[in-house]
């Protein structure tokens, strides 16, 4: 398999309006008054890299800024498994670091 050329900048932007429409529809975020918006947590998964973004609401409630943004890195040589064990505490240690009122993930498709 060819790897997996890097997003281009349009591509990210994208993307990062794709979340911010999300989380302005999110109904966790539109109950919760506008100053005290927990972030949303955005995932485009991978078994061998997975993005994340994590966008919070402005206080006027208009749009999103980005907080974080990253790339979870498995390892090729790891096993299916072991693979999904590492993405999941790299979740975890997203979600405990930010406590997102809801994570967004984008279809997977093979």
């Amino acid at each position: 398999r060819p790897p997996v050329p890097a997003l281009s900048a349009v591509a990210c932007r994208r993307k990062t309006r794709m979340i911010q429409r999300m989380a302005d529809n999110a109904d966790s975020a539109r109950a919760t008054p506008p100053a005290h918006r927990p972030p949303i947590l955005g995932v485009d998964p991978g078994l061998r890299r997975t993005g994340y973004a994590v966008l919070r609401a402005l206080p006027d409630g208009s749009r999103a800024t980005l907080v974080e943004a990253g790339v979870i890195r498995l390892r090729p040589g790891d096993t299916l498994p072991d693979r999904l064990v590492e993405l999941g505490r790299g979740i975890d240690a997203l979600i405990e670091a930010h406590a997102p009122a809801a994570l967004v993930c984008e279809a997977l498709y093979a």
